[in-house]
Order: structure tokens, then C-alpha cells, then sequence
């Protein structure tokens, strides 16, 4: 899925594997945001940004994401009851979410 937000456009990809694991990735592309420099700031070396032209600032900034994963994947719940499960080991499932980096907050 692309979705284009002001001037940024955020790539989602989303695969579901045939041995049950789930992978995701995320990109992000598009045009710089700027600004001039603030009043008072070193127009040659801002505090928040980087110079891109003469007396333009790109500003440094971060985006942060955060994904719901609903694990109703075999019926469609309508109620909070029909999410209660009897323990059934014959049909034990579980999913390992982990960062395929093995990194934490790069």
C-alpha cells in the first residue's frame, strides 16, 4: 500500500508466508520539508536542520509508526466472548514478531 501524506509518500509491505510468518517493511520517500531559519539562529549552521540553499533550513526530524496486529485470523470476532479461546494443545499456534535486524531503535 502507498499512502501520500502532504509531501511524503509511506510504502507498506506486507507479506504473509506460506510457513505461517508474517514480514513487514516500511519505506518512506519524498520531498524535503523546509523552512528559512529561524530569528536569532546562524543562518549558516542551524540548530535543527541542515542548510539545503542560502538561507534554507531542511529540518531535522523523526517519523514514528506504531502497527495493531490483530491475531483474529481464523473467524471474524464480533464480540469480545467470541475472542475467548478453550486451551487446545492439538491445535497450538503461536506468532514470533521480531525485528529481522536484530537491532533495537537504530
Amino acid at each position: 500500500s502507498v499512502y501520500t501524506v502532504v509531501n511524503y509518500e509511506y510504502l507498506f509491505y506486507i507479506r504473509f508466508k506460506m510457513d505461517g510468518s508474517i514480514d513487514f517493511e516500511m519505506k518512506l520517500t519524498g520531498e524535503l520539508s523546509t523552512n528559512q531559519t529561524s530569528v536569532g539562529e546562524d543562518p549558516n549552521e542551524p540548530t535543527h536542520g541542515l542548510i539545503v540553499a542560502p538561507g534554507v533550513n531542511s529540518q531535522i526530524h523523526q517519523h514514528m509508526f506504531s502497527a495493531r496486529l490483530d491475531m483474529a485470523v481464523e473467524t471474524l470476532l464480533k464480540t469480545e466472548q467470541d475472542a475467548i479461546r478453550v486451551h487446545d494443545e492439538s491445535k497450538a499456534r503461536c506468532w514470533k514478531i521480531f525485528n529481522a535486524e536484530g537491532a533495537l531503535n537504530p
